[in-house]
């Protein structure tokens, strides 16, 4: 794709959706994340996993390195070339309104939500406990065009599109609280399984990121975590996949 845009003779600006997989890699429970991280960091916490030879063997390896290679190649095609710049958007957990019943995307975080708000339990993760860092779609769709319009963003950019601050990071329970709140005529919101107003079990803290460089140089505005969390389940609502 990126030497088909080359070839015809118009590019100057190269914006990639990437993923925060190419950032992410095991550290410290707390850590924070930021731009400067590429998940074959640390390669000694891997315990030995990160090798060529596991990557029909491990789909997250697989997925990650597939990412983080496609970005360094991209700036690496533009340094060469030299008459564009290439630089990249790293999404973690895209929640958000759906525009029709077709982006109710199985194993999406919003079907998943869908799926708590039907009283199910949250099975993407172990126990359905997860670290959820939230980022509105809306903001990663202003962040594409902000990114090709920046005076500021150069060859080798790369902004994280994650929590703007720790409001919009939620363990899971956390998570099925606050759409309990938002939603009260919900009669059960599922999620990990709860002990009172408490967690059954302790959940790793992590992955913790912010999209403070989106922010600062991009200039980008983002939506609170409840507007995103009221957006995603009342779109939900009006297609008719969780009733209202």
């Amino acid at each position: 794709m990126l030497e088909s845009a080359i070839n015809g003779g118009s590019l100057k600006r190269f914006v990639f959706t990437s993923s925060f997989a190419a950032v992410g890699h095991p550290r410290p429970e707390g850590y924070i994340f930021t731009e400067s991280d590429w998940c074959g960091d640390n390669i000694e916490a891997y315990r030995g996993a990160w090798t060529e030879d596991n990557i029909p063997k491990n789909r997250d390896i697989a997925y990650a390195m597939a990412k983080a290679r496609a970005e360094r190649m991209m700036y690496e095609m533009a340094e060469n070339d030299g008459s564009f710049d290439a630089m990249a958007i790293l999404p973690l957990h895209v929640i958000g309104p759906l525009m029709c019943a077709n982006h109710d995307q199985g194993w999406s975080w919003q079907n998943c939500m869908k799926f708590m708000w039907l009283g199910k339990e949250y099975k993407k993760s172990k126990g359905g406990r997860m670290l959820w860092n939230n980022v509105d779609v809306r903001d990663v769709g202003r962040a594409h065009r902000l990114c090709a319009e920046s005076t500021v963003a150069k060859n080798g950019s790369r902004y994280i599109l994650s929590a703007a601050n720790p409001s919009g990071e939620l363990f899971t329970w956390q998570m099925q609280t606050k759409m309990q709140e938002l939603f009260p005529d919900i009669a059960e919101v599922g999620g990990e399984e709860m002990e009172g107003d408490q967690p059954a079990q302790h959940t790793y803290d992590s992955p913790r990121s912010y999209c403070t460089l989106a922010i600062d140089e991009l200039g980008l505005e983002t939506y609170s975590i409840d507007e995103t969390i009221k957006a995603t389940g009342d779109s939900y609502i009006k297609l008719g996949l969780v009733p209202g």
